[in-house]
């Protein structure tokens, strides 16, 4: 098992270099990044980032709106539903200033 996993890894790599580094389909600071293991692009490091933005608001805005709307308003999820909206627009004000100092460059 530890040879055929061993030329399974291999064979990987070589058909891996075959379609992507010999016919051009990544460039050449494309395969420098992968091969010194700094993969994401500039590209994909923004829109991974937008993504996280977007999750942490979905779940800051998602659970502190409803409870302030449909809230007990126990003392307890008064102060939890402030610390939720006040984190959701604690990063919806750094998404915004993040975004906009990408975009003045």
């Amino acid at each position: 098992m530890l040879v055929f996993g061993l030329l399974g890894f291999l064979v990987g790599t070589f058909i891996w270099h075959r379609l992507f580094v010999k016919s051009g389909y990544l460039s050449q600071a494309a395969v420098q990044r992968l091969s010194t293991n700094r993969a994401p692009t500039e590209r994909g490091e923004r829109i991974r980032v937008g993504i996280g933005y977007v999750t942490y608001l979905l779940i800051f805005f998602g659970l502190g709106i409803p409870m302030l709307i449909f809230g007990d308003r126990t003392p307890l999820q008064l102060f939890a539903t402030i610390g939720l909206n006040g984190l959701g627009v604690y990063i919806a004000i750094h998404a915004f200033l993040r975004y906009r100092k990408t975009r003045s460059r």
